[in-house]
């Protein structure tokens, strides 16, 4: 996993504050130690913990945060659209292996988890109620909880939280599909 520095230190700094750990986590450690630190404190952060729109995005990138807080985080990366920017502190910094192409993305232009996009996809089609949707999205990706998936699709259905470029409405017979008019 190639993470910048700068990102990595910056995520270290908000798991201390936020957290509170004692010791604090020394972000003077190398690039490989910090990342073990960051993936085994992954599991104490809570969705009610308020990171920077940076810090959201790595922490996401290590897979050990919990379903809820993998969806919280994500709501409010996709919701909030201006990343907030990075003063680099040049005395900590070494040169990154991540190509200048992939340091510039912000975190809304970063790669979609493929659950979200088959979701996407079925809401698409117009032909399947949001329990038929859960059940087809459960079936192809086992290691996903139901509450999971039906708050990505109740959360769609308000133009604050949803993840997709329309709002999604039900209609009469409980099927979902884009509203085209926002």
């Amino acid at each position: 996993m190639d993470i910048e520095r700068v990102l990595l230190v910056k995520t270290v700094q908000e798991i201390n504050e936020h957290l509170g750990l004692v010791p604090a986590i020394d972000d003077n450690m190398p690039d490989d130690t910090l990342v073990a630190v960051i993936r085994k404190v992954c599991p104490l952060i809570e969705a009610k913990d308020d990171f920077s729109n940076e810090v959201l995005a790595t922490l996401v990138l290590f897979d050990t945060l919990s379903d809820d807080v993998s969806t919280v985080f994500d709501m409010k990366l996709s919701y909030d659209q201006t990343p907030e920017p990075v003063e680099p502190d040049t005395t900590k910094i070494k040169k990154s292996s991540v190509p200048s192409t992939q340091k510039d993305t912000p975190a809304k232009n970063r790669k979609r988890k493929p659950h979200i996009i088959r979701i996407e996809e079925l809401i698409a089609e117009g032909k399947y109620t949001s329990a038929q949707i859960a059940q087809i999205i459960l079936s192809e990706f086992k290691n996903l909880k139901k509450d999971t998936i039906n708050n990505y699709i109740r959360g769609s259905r308000h133009e604050k939280y949803t993840l997709f470029a329309y709002t999604v409405i039900e209609d009469i017979n409980g099927v979902l599909r884009f509203d085209k008019m926002k």
